[in-house]
């Protein structure tokens, strides 16, 4: 499951996550996120930390209160980190590839 209230980055990585034969389901924001971990009962959760309504953390305490969610391996994503040095913190861009490996 990707979670992320940026819809295009959340389309982006479930295109990806379906394209290595995985099932995918996307909520955008957190709500839709506990409620569709509810539902789909995922074995990966791909978690935006920085969504604007509950946090991340929260979201992720939510999730793995349901039944089985004790056994969901959470990742968590981010847009956010330190700034170059002198900037204050904010969205950052990676320049490095970012790796799924799959068992």
């Amino acid at each position: 499951m990707a979670a992320d209230d940026n819809q295009d980055a959340c389309s982006t990585l479930a295109m990806l996550l379906e394209l290595m034969g995985h099932s995918v389901r996307q909520a955008h924001d957190d709500q839709a996120a506990v409620e569709a971990a509810a539902d789909f009962d995922p074995q990966v959760v791909l978690l935006d930390i920085g969504m604007p309504k509950l946090n991340g953390y929260e979201t992720c305490q939510q999730i793995r209160a349901q039944p089985g969610g004790a056994a969901r391996t959470m990742v968590a994503c981010t847009g956010w980190g330190p700034g170059p040095a002198g900037r204050p913190r904010g969205r950052v861009r990676t320049e490095q590839p970012i790796r799924l490996l799959h068992r």
